[in-house]
């Protein structure tokens, strides 16, 4: 089956999308599987997608066009050998994409080719035992065409930059080992581990992690579970290199089901280190991360359901041997949701979405500076301590679908921040950076489209339907693209 998109939203609502002059999509993608004698099964899945976007950005004091456009292939094959004993999987892919921005004195190209395979082998040692083992490897290549500002305060066109070209690859090869066991009706235990087979003077890691599952009933049951991981970051605009990252994570999951009712709780800790940029101007050598949630399921009147959750996250990145609040710092984090599922008639969701504002640095004074004619901006010594205003945001989410013999028609419209909340997102100034103003997060938007789904069954039908008005999908591409044209998307350091 082959799908193309294409997302027009500008002309119907200019005014709520200020900062975008055109924004589009094409995509398509193909699965072919087949079965290959008695034991075994080939799956072959390719998509490419093309992204283009036209508006407007702000950045310091400078506004003014900004482009960019992304295409992308990929494609995954999976090959399962059975037999009496257990599975083998034979994996390949490759993924490329090639991607321009331009923004003032801005211009930036960057290539990405991956290829990446493995083989694993899955089996059940005993009737209560699983393992599985297997070993991958992946391998990147990365090359840049950059135009950078000679200042980075001065990003107009007429301003001086200089050109940088690099290239970067790495090979990652890794073998890994999983088996959960079952011990008893209670308990069921788990344990993974993964290392590096270091290529090329790599550093050497080991990765694990376990958990213990402790049902106390059929109804209740407590989740204990730890893990130490590592990974590689991705070069980016601002950094070129291939940074190796390392995450201890602790967490402790309670889960009730009564008749109509799930309730949910859980605590965890998280402790990131590797000296990544992810701020501007600084690196984090430290990423610390507490968090509460609580969540609650509840159905009634046959097709309604209320959920609610709510999260604190004391979150603190260290700079420089000091502790600031990082992105997800949040007193509070909630979200419920109200939904009505008839699949005779339509489907209804109401949602909100509340937390406290994100931190920025803010910029206190400037000096003037005769050689670019601008304004050098001059942060606050107390880093990160100022907040936006609290964010609040309700969206309404309506969905269709219409069967038409063997196939279906699914009818879907989103209204998101229906009450035009201004939600700050970020800070402006003037020339001097004397005075300051808001860019706000989006403003009350309607989406609307027709989904024609080919060879129609029942149940998957009703699970699109129910993806469409409770997840949004669509939209949150949409939005997920607008984040990626944002200046600081080619630092991966948009924190809004």
């Amino acid at each position: 089956m082959e799908i193309i998109s294409f997302l027009m939203l500008v002309g119907i609502q200019k005014d709520k999308l200020p900062n975008i002059k055109n924004f589009y999509t094409k995509d398509a993608g193909i699965n072919f599987h087949t079965k290959i004698g008695r034991n075994a099964e080939f799956n072959s899945y390719n998509y490419f997608i093309n992204e283009q976007f036209d508006g407007y950005n702000q950045k310091f004091t400078f506004k003014g066009n900004l482009s960019t456009n992304k295409r992308r292939i990929f494609t995954v094959n999976n090959l399962k050998l059975y037999s009496e004993k257990g599975v083998i999987s034979i994996n390949s892919g490759t993924n490329n994409s090639k991607q321009h921005y331009s923004f003032g004195n801005i211009k930036s190209e960057q290539e990405i080719s991956q290829t990446y395979s493995s083989i694993d082998y899955k089996s059940h040692l005993l009737e209560n035992i699983n393992i599985q083992f297997g070993i991958s490897h992946d391998y990147h290549y990365n090359k840049f065409k950059d135009s950078i500002p000679s200042h980075y305060y001065a990003l107009s066109p007429n301003s001086s930059n200089y050109y940088l070209g690099t290239s970067n690859h790495k090979h990652i090869l890794e073998a890994y080992i999983y088996t959960n066991w079952k011990i008893s009706e209670k308990f069921t235990f788990s344990l993974g581990m993964r290392s590096n087979l270091p290529v090329e003077n790599q550093k050497y890691y080991f990765s694990s992690q376990l958990a213990l599952k402790y049902r106390l009933s059929k109804k209740q049951s407590f989740l204990l579970s730890s893990g130490k991981y590592h990974n590689y970051s991705i070069p980016n605009y601002c950094s070129k290199t291939y940074n190796l990252l390392s995450s201890y994570q602790l967490a402790l999951d309670y889960s009730y089901e009564l008749k109509n009712t799930l309730l949910k709780a859980a605590t965890y800790l998280k402790n990131e280190t590797g000296g990544q940029a992810a701020v501007p101007f600084f690196i984090v050598d430290r990423m610390n991360t507490f968090g509460i949630e609580f969540y609650i399921e509840h159905d009634f009147c046959k097709y309604f359901k209320f959920t609610f959750s709510n999260s604190f996250i004391d979150q603190k990145m260290r700079i420089l041997e000091n502790d600031y609040h990082g992105a997800k710092d949040f007193n509070y984090l909630v979200k419920t949701t109200v939904q009505y599922n008839n699949p005779k008639l339509f489907s209804l969701a109401l949602v909100y979405m509340g937390r406290p504002g994100t931190y920025y640095n803010e910029i206190t004074s400037s000096t003037f500076d005769k050689q670019t004619s601008s304004f050098i901006p001059i942060f606050s010594n107390d880093l990160y301590n100022m907040q936006y205003g609290n964010y609040n945001r309700f969206d309404l989410s309506l969905s269709k679908y219409i069967r038409i013999r063997n196939n279906a028609l699914i009818i879907f419209m989103s209204i998101n921040n229906i009450f035009n909340k201004k939600n700050e997102g970020n800070t402006f100034y003037n020339a001097s950076y004397s005075k300051k103003h808001f860019d706000y997060f989006q403003f009350r938007t309607v989406y609307f489209g027709v989904v024609w789904q080919l060879n129609y069954y029942k149940n998957t039908i009703q699970k699109l339907s129910v993806n469409l008005f409770s997840n949004n999908s669509e939209i949150v591409s949409f939005l997920k693209f607008c984040k990626l044209v944002k200046l600081d998307y080619l630092c991966e350091l948009d924190f809004a």
